[in-house]
This record gives C-alpha cells, structure tokens and sequence, in this order.
C-alpha cells in the first residue's frame, strides 16, 4: 500500500510530529492526500527549543495544521527513577496523550501496545484506552505477548525459550473479554526488525486463539516470513500483517544497486529507492491476495521524489 492509498483509505489522520525528517515526510504526504490531517507535537522538558521552533516553521510552511500539547512527563516516578528503559515510559506518556487528542478530534482507530507492563496493567491500561475509544466511536487494537525487537528478542534468541512470550490462548480470550478491543495483536513467532536466526510461527497456536476470541488477530514483525508462513498464518486465522524490514531493505538494496552504476549523489539515488518500496508493496499485497480490494489511483512517481527531495534539502541545510 503506497502513502497516497493509506491516506485516501484513512482520511481523517493524526500524525505524532517531531519536526524531524520522518515524521515530516508523512506530514507533508498527510497533508496532500488525506481529507483532513493533523499534526500533534508533544512538548516535554526532554525537547529542546529548536525542535518546537522548527516543527512550527515546518507546519507554516505547508499550512499543517499544528497541535502543541505541554505535558509533565517528570510527573511520572517512572520517567524520574531513569531506569535503563526510561525511553519507553516518557513515550508511553506522550503517545497517550496524542491517541487521547486525536479521539477528541474525530479519529477512528488506535493502535495501544502495553505488552511489555505487567498482564494486569496491560489490562488495566487497555481497558482504559478502550472505553475511551469506544466513547468517541472508535476502534482500538490491544497486543498481548511480546513481539520482540531483534537482535535481542526473545524470539531470536538461542538462551531463552520463545514460547515463554508467545499469547497464551486462555489469557487471550481473557484480554479481549476485560478490555473490549477490537483487534488483538498476538506473538506467535516472530519479531519486529532483521531476524538473527529465521523465525518458526506456532501455526496451531493461531488457530487456537482465532477460535478462542471473537476479533481479527493482527500479525507483527511480517518482515523475514516466508511466502508459505504468510498464507499459512492467514489460513489459520491472521486478518492484519506489520511489514516494515523487508520494504526497507529493498529500497537500501535498490539504492547500492544504483550508486554502483551511478556514483552519485543521495537525491539521484531517491527514484530508485521509491520505485523498490512500490515492487516490494505490490508483491506483499499479491501475496495476501489484497490485490483488487480497492479502486485507487497509484500515485505520480514524481511527486513523491519531488516530495522527499524536497525534505532531504531541507534537513541539509539545518546542519
């Protein structure tokens, strides 16, 4: 699925906006394609001032509309203890505060990954988040097991039994009756990120647990499956599938490929590294038979490049 078809299929977007690169590329597609788009900067006391001024000179700029929320995060003992995983908590904060804004705007769907806490705060958390959702007519998708991040997830590794992490079926079906979600994200064997060791799904576990709850089982870490895991897994019971990996790696790939020939700079590497990413979508899509599901336009090539040249020059001349 390109940028230009998300956006269309989900019109009403909220973006979490740093004022860096990424997040500036889909801000600026948001704006282009989506009816109605918003940016959401969350201003800490981690924040330095430059990134507040530059998020604001960027949504000027391109008429962005720009949310400013100021939120404590040192009023969290868990972000003020500064444990090793400090990051995860002050996170936590801002991108509740920014699902909560965007329910207050009129969005549709959320996506709430407590997986990590405890399972009763997961619960807890979620449950939360639900009713709040469910309030303003909204969709939410809760995650149960840990879908590890490679190099260093469970599933990955060799010392530690994956199974441990994986979604228990019982407590799945617990999970969905106490916190109401809609879709439930569960970890079967896989991983977000490049795989060290190549992934085993629990196929029977899928199968176990789509025919213990009642809401579309959602699939993360797509990227390093191979074709018969996918259909495998779709057969048995997955409805959603997170692919991040494999896109990226193809527009690397496509980029080496042509500086090799090319021997230039990074914007004449651009087109070949968008043009990957669309092969790449393509042949996933056709893979889970999501092909002719829907009647948009691909969209202009050009634009695209012209779009992230456009922010590659832009943070050039920050430096």
């Amino acid at each position: 699925m390109t940028l230009q078809e998300f956006f269309t299929e989900n019109p009403r977007i909220a973006i979490a906006f740093s004022g860096g690169t990424d997040s500036a590329y889909l801000a600026y597609m948001a704006k282009k394609y989506a009816k109605e788009m918003i940016a959401i900067y969350v201003s800490t006391a981690f924040q330095p001032a430059f990134e507040r001024e530059d998020a604001i000179r960027f949504c000027k700029e391109y008429d962005i509309p720009l949310t400013i929320l100021e939120r404590d995060v040192l009023s969290q003992e868990a972000v003020v203890q500064n444990p090793s995983n400090r990051c995860y908590y002050c996170k936590t904060v801002i991108f509740t505060e920014i699902q909560k804004k965007a329910l207050e705007l009129g969005f549709s769907s959320i996506m709430y990954d407590c997986s990590t806490d405890s399972y009763e705060d997961n619960v807890r958390k979620v449950k939360e988040m639900a009713d709040i959702a469910h309030s303003y007519g909204a969709t939410i998708e809760g995650e149960l097991g840990h879908v590890g991040d490679n190099p260093d997830s469970a599933e990955g590794s060799s010392h530690i039994n994956p199974a441990d992490f994986y979604t228990d079926p019982k407590m799945a079906k617990d999970f969905v009756d106490k916190t109401g979600v809609d879709a439930l994200a569960i970890a079967v064997g896989t991983a977000h990120g490049a795989y060290k060791l190549p992934p085993k799904l629990d196929f029977e576990r899928i199968h176990t647990i789509a025919n213990t709850v009642d809401v579309p089982l959602v699939l993360h870490g797509g990227s390093g499956l191979t074709d018969n895991d996918f259909k495998r897994a779709i057969q048995e019971g997955i409805s959603k599938i997170n692919i991040f990996t494999d896109i990226n790696v193809a527009a690397v790939e496509a980029e080496f490929r042509k500086f090799e020939t090319m021997n230039k700079g990074i914007i004449d590497l651009i087109p070949a590294a968008v043009e990957a990413v669309k092969q790449e979508t393509l042949k996933k899509m056709m893979l889970f038979s999501s092909n002719g599901k829907g009647t948009l336009n691909q969209p202009s090539q050009d634009e695209l490049v012209k779009a992230v040249v456009q922010e590659v020059l832009r943070e050039l001349g920050r430096k």
